[in-house]
């Protein structure tokens, strides 16, 4: 009779707790499904063949004209970079600046690309 109680006391707690965790999987999948389209791999290209010449790295798709942010320490301004979209298009981009981290201020490892060919293309809004 007590487990019954005990049983018939936690069963709210523990529907309310699913509940919370299935909401939260559902965000999440939202969010992934939102931007997974605006994530790209890239890496560097020599300009003249188009061979790589860097290790990978992502970035992701911030505005509908083809602006990428992504890593500093991956990029070189006025470097070429191949640009693979998970739908599998591939398109080329320029990075265009950096801010590398400096590891006494601790300011942030961030560039931006711009993709040299007109888009639109996919974002993260």
């Amino acid at each position: 009779m007590r487990s019954l109680l005990i049983i018939l006391l936690l069963a709210p707690l523990t529907i309310k707790a699913q509940n919370s965790a299935l909401l939260h999987e559902q965000q999440l999948k939202g969010a992934y499904q939102k931007a997974y389209p605006a994530c790209v791999k890239a890496y560097g290209v020599d300009s003249s063949t188009r061979m790589q010449n860097s290790a990978q790295f992502s970035a992701v798709v911030v505005s509908a004209d083809g602006i990428l942010l992504t890593v500093a320490h991956a990029v070189v301004p006025g470097n070429l970079y191949k640009i693979s979209f998970p739908d599998g298009s591939i398109t080329y981009a320029r990075a265009l600046g950096r801010i590398v981290t400096d590891r006494q201020s601790m300011r942030p490892d961030i560039a931006m690309m711009q993709i040299t060919e007109s888009g639109p293309w996919p974002l993260l809004n």
